[in-house]
């Protein structure tokens, strides 16, 4: 038995009813009480949700609205802060990859075309698989470790980032990437970069024959933050400079003690003065030792050096004295980069290319490459190097590749001396 509420227009009154609680107003409108009681919770669950959103923090409401101006204003910040540009910045142990933050002083539309050309690094039909993600997040190794941390309001940010980039259509993205990254537009700022103590053994080794290791004796390298190749960290302070000539001496005496047993005089000189076969030596050792031609005024100097020194009656003389002197040349001691309009652009690419995979000079086919193309190219398309090459890596700096992230490696026939591998290697193309 249930109670029952019976109400008219005059007086309200209760009574035991078995049909249920019934309530009448006027001409008796009949409701039951389970339908009143649902209808009454559905009203209170709305007037929760209005007082919810009254109360959710603005930023929560505006993280869900992602534009243009998103990344400068939020994204940018997070990743200032998590110290990318360090290594992505223009003098960074990175910034021979495809990604390269804009300097400190850029302008907010600067950051802001910079943030849509990340464009290039997501996968439109999987944004969660995108590079973008993937590695600051140390989901896939990275040099720099996990600079978002996964899971965090930070990561979020920038999974709302990507999903802004992904709605991008094909031109969209074409044009932005045209744009907005910093090896694809402005001015190029050359770059210094000296020999690391193990690129300068390693060069020496492939240009002279020489194994005895010289840079193991130099003055310990500075790190900073981390790294021991940061462009403005390497300088030449006078032990360094002391030691750099030490090491030039002996190396040149060396390569031609009993003779050149490393032949590394391209022909047989008629007499000490034989003035064909020193400049064919000075050009062709200078363009190994330079990693590109020797111009007129190099050769000139360098001729005048070995003439002298030959001129008792020692053709080997000349040529030792010229090797010492190229070694000591801040052409062989610095990689420079002077980017697409400078005059040996296309051998910098690809000393860039063998110092990054082998850590030491380009080979003879490499050194070919260039000539392949024009030394000042009509476009820098022109100059990549092939989508794919088959190498072989030492296990060493098949380690040092794969960490830098760099391209996409896929390994095959491992074995004790090193691993033949394809690289892919969009990240390689000219800056």
């Amino acid at each position: 038995m249930q109670a029952g509420l019976r109400v008219d227009h005059k007086t309200a009154y209760c009574s035991r009813r078995p049909s249920g609680v019934r309530i009448k107003l006027g001409s008796f409108i009949k409701v039951r009480v389970p339908v009143l009681v649902r209808t009454a919770r559905v009203i209170a669950a709305l007037g929760s949700l209005a007082a919810f959103l009254m109360t959710w923090p603005a930023a929560e409401l505006e993280a869900a609205r992602v534009d243009d101006a998103f990344f400068a204003e939020k994204l940018y910040p997070i990743l200032d802060q998590a110290q990318c540009r360090l290594c992505h910045g223009e003098k960074g142990v990175a910034s021979t990859t495809r990604l390269e933050f804009p300097r400190e002083d850029a302008s907010a539309a600067r950051i802001t075309a910079f943030g849509l050309a990340l464009a290039e690094f997501i996968d439109p039909q999987n944004p969660g698989n995108s590079l973008l993600f993937r590695k600051p997040t140390n989901r896939q190794q990275h040099t720099g470790g996990e600079r978002i941390k996964q899971g965090s309001g930070e990561e979020k940010l920038l999974l709302s980032w990507i999903g802004r980039l992904a709605e991008l259509s094909a031109d969209e993205r074409s044009a932005a990437i045209a744009s907005g990254l910093s090896h694809a537009g402005g001015p190029h700022h050359g770059v210094m970069r000296r020999l690391t103590h193990s690129q300068y053994n390693n060069t020496v080794r492939d240009l002279l024959g020489d194994r005895t290791q010289p840079a193991n004796q130099f003055p310990p390298e500075d790190f900073i933050r981390g790294f021991k190749n940061q462009a403005e960290g390497q300088s030449v302070p006078p032990l360094l400079a002391e030691a750099y000539g030490a090491a030039a001496e002996k190396l040149a005496r060396n390569a031609f003690r009993g003779g050149d047993r490393n032949r590394l005089v391209p022909c047989a000189p008629r007499s000490s003065a034989d003035a064909r076969c020193r400049m064919k030596f000075l050009r062709s050792f200078g363009r190994q030792a330079f990693r590109r031609p020797l111009t007129d005024e190099e050769i000139a100097q360098y001729d005048a050096l070995f003439r002298k020194e030959a001129a008792a009656g020692d053709f080997l003389r000349g040529a030792q004295i010229a090797v010492e002197a190229m070694l000591q040349s801040p052409r062989f001691l610095f990689r420079m980069e002077r980017g697409p309009d400078g005059p040996w652009y296309s051998y910098e690419v690809a000393a860039r290319l063998s110092y990054f995979l082998w850590d030491t000079m380009p080979d003879e086919k490499l050194f070919g490459w260039p000539n392949r193309a024009s030394s000042k190219p009509r476009s820098k398309s022109a100059l990549r190097p092939a989508t794919c090459c088959r190498t072989r890596v030492r296990a060493s700096r098949w380690r040092s590749f794969s960490a830098s992230g760099c391209g996409s490696i896929a390994c095959s026939t491992p074995s004790a001396t090193g691993a033949s591998i394809v690289i892919s290697t969009p990240s390689l193309r000219p800056p």
